[in-house]
């Protein structure tokens, strides 16, 4: 579970220790104010509002969570429209890299660092890992396929053949 907590902080490029250290400052604040509360013969406003801190806690981790989904949302939408055009290019006879590269510059600004490490990727290694690791950004299971066809377009070079093939 903590490792799934730093991949959705890291995809959201957000500082996991700056983030705990405020949410841990606020909880100290909100306890802090509880133990007054008590000391001051207030007892059930005390515990109230130190209980408060664990709600407080769960709620920020419930929406790092949700702020996650909607990024991973965003960018299946956003995948949609450049696999399109990837397609496009490729049926226009361009090889698979060329048309990543040209891509860039019309895909949703959501998908463009990840189609960045995509061709940093497949310049450095023309296996199936960089495919698999651009994966991770989708949680879809047909988007996952997408890119597999993706990888055979590479492996093969024509994109007519594979989808002969996959018919």
């Amino acid at each position: 579970m903590l490792s799934k907590i730093k991949f959705m902080y890291s995809k959201l490029k957000i500082s996991i220790s700056k983030d705990l250290a405020i949410t841990i400052s606020v909880m100290l604040l909100i306890i802090g104010i509880g133990i007054y509360m008590i000391i001051k013969q207030m007892m059930i406003f005390g515990v109230m509002i130190s209980a408060y801190s664990l709600i407080y806690l769960l709620m920020h981790f419930f929406s790092i969570k949700s702020k996650y989904k909607q990024l991973v949302n965003a960018k299946e939408i956003a995948f949609n429209a450049f696999y399109r055009y990837v397609i496009t290019l490729l049926k226009n006879n361009n090889i698979l890299f060329s048309a990543l590269q040209t891509s860039l510059e019309y895909i949703d600004e959501v998908l463009i660092d990840d189609v960045n490490e995509l061709i940093c990727n497949i310049e450095n290694d023309t296996s199936l890992e960089p495919f698999l690791i651009f994966m991770n950004n989708f949680e879809d299971e047909s988007i996952k396929q997408m890119i597999i066809m993706l990888y055979k377009v590479q492996e093969v070079g024509v994109i007519d053949e594979v989808l002969d093939s996959i018919n």
